[in-house]
């Protein structure tokens, strides 16, 4: 599981930007300036773009370092595809989780045989696709709006089963999501950057058939 999550999300801005947003409730305020923010997340049916993945590892003091692609597809899913420093495409969908490593050897795995981690991936996807609803049910929010439109949401998950892999989420962007730390349930942080994002493409064939 925590080899999903590690695959699926600068520790200053774990020390700093944490503490900020975190002592900012959602209020009704400000309900309105989130709906917009996750609305606009949720403006391209498909977003195209670049991502580098931190992995902090406290118990070991030590980082992993991961860069690759990836492509939200609106009700679809997300695809992950590392290519440094080994490649290796994930797919994962509401249905399922597909994996092809550098070998070409798939592995898969259905959501309904395992129902935490149908819940984890769809808590993930959620995440990445700005569903409110799914975040108001699953989520405490918290929210800053700051100069020049830069927000900062902050997440602590409701259920005991999300929060031993998920103990915390924070968002960050302006016009789309730039940044978004995991911090899973041991306390470690999995950092995600992201680079050249593009909205307004379509999918390729073999895109398509990943996420059906």
């Amino acid at each position: 599981m925590k080899l999903f999550l590690a695959m699926s999300l600068c520790l200053a801005l774990a020390s700093t930007a944490f503490a900020d947003v975190f002592a900012s409730p959602l209020t009704a305020e400000r309900s309105k300036d989130l709906t917009q923010v996750l609305s606009a997340m949720q403006s391209q049916k498909y977003v195209r773009g670049k991502f580098k993945q931190v992995r902090t590892v406290k118990k070991i003091n030590r980082d992993f370092v991961s860069t690759g692609a990836f492509t939200i597809a609106d009700t679809l899913g997300i695809l992950w595809n590392m290519e440094k420093p080994f490649p290796n495409l994930t797919a994962i969908t509401r249905d399922k989780m597909l994996q092809k490593n550098a070998s070409g050897a798939v592995s898969k795995m259905d959501m309904k045989d395992n129902v935490v981690f149908s819940q984890v991936s769809q808590t993930i996807q959620g995440i990445f696709l700005g569903n409110k609803q799914m975040l108001e049910e699953r989520f405490q929010i918290f929210f800053e709006m700051g100069k020049g439109g830069v927000w900062t949401i902050g997440l602590v998950p409701k259920e005991n089963v999300i929060k031993k892999q998920i103990s915390s989420v924070v968002l960050s962007g302006h016009k789309w999501l730039e940044k978004v730390t995991l911090t899973d349930g041991d306390g470690n942080p999995i950092l995600y950057e992201f680079s050249e994002v593009a909205g307004g493409i379509t999918l390729t064939p073999e895109e398509s058939a990943l996420l059906r």
